[in-house]
């Protein structure tokens, strides 16, 4: 005679798999007890690989007395869900250069189809901060341009 497993621990294990596989987990092997050995866990983030890379932008700004302002933002996007963004300020009546570097994490949402969609990027240095930004990626005269919010960045090299 052959051991037939109770109906409900098949159901069970069956619906422990679906479970573990929609949350990220992939069964690789069995333990001591037959139970499944999950690997991964979690859902994997969604990241829009167009905006891999570097980003910048450079405009002039005047203050209120004034003073002209160069002012640079350079975002780097990682393939392993980092995210850089340097903000170079340079007084060009004293001579000054202020630099802020903020990092974290991003994920995209939307449609990686239409080039479109909301990144979100978690700030853990110099302070937690989370933003939601709507992107877009279109290409003009000078090449594929990534728009934050409204403001355009070009692809960098640096």
């Amino acid at each position: 005679m052959r051991f037939r497993p109770p109906r409900i621990v098949l159901v069970l294990l069956v619906a422990a798999l679906a479970g573990a596989t929609a949350c990220g987990g992939v069964p690789t092997e069995l333990d001591d007890t037959g139970s499944p050995v999950l690997a991964g866990g979690g859902a994997v983030a969604e990241r829009d690989p167009a905006l891999l890379g570097l980003w910048y932008r450079r405009a002039l700004a005047t203050d209120g007395l004034g003073n002209v302002f160069s002012i640079e933002t350079i975002w780097s996007f990682q393939e392993d869900g980092t995210v850089r963004r340097r903000l170079i300020t340079y007084d060009m009546f004293s001579d000054v250069t202020d630099e802020l570097v903020a990092t974290g994490t991003w994920t995209t949402s939307g449609s990686s189809a239409s080039n479109a969609g909301t990144v979100s990027i978690e700030f853990t240095s110099p302070a937690a901060t989370l933003l939601r930004l709507a992107y877009q990626l279109a290409v003009d005269a000078r090449g594929t341009v990534l728009v934050l919010d409204g403001i355009p960045y070009q692809r960098g090299f640096r």
